[in-house]
């Protein structure tokens, strides 16, 4: 007997998978038993669910302007300690009680 399979004995193979739903434990029975169920009637159509892209997006953006706004006020700060050191231990400085 041939090894290989025929198409459309690959494609009914393949439907079968994408049909099965894998039971998870973060899921509770009735949701499982629910999905199962639309899925065997053909309401399910995973094809029309969109990229994952779209449904979780990036966050690096965010965390990069985050970043560069923490660098940004560190340095400003810093700057400031280090002007006010040097004011304050220069002679003008202790004349005036800085």
């Amino acid at each position: 007997m041939n090894e290989h399979l025929s198409r459309s004995e690959r494609h009914r193979t393949v439907r079968r998978r994408q049909q099965q739903i894998k039971p998870t434990s973060s899921l509770p029975e009735k949701v499982q038993h629910a999905l199962q169920a639309e899925v065997e009637e053909g309401g399910l159509d995973f094809s029309e669910l969109p990229p994952r892209r779209e449904l979780f997006p990036s966050q690096r953006l965010r965390i990069t302007r985050i970043f560069y706004n923490v660098l940004l006020y560190v340095f400003i700060g810093i700057t400031i300690y280090l002007l006010w050191w040097g004011i304050s231990a220069s002679p003008w400085g202790q004349e005036h009680g800085l």
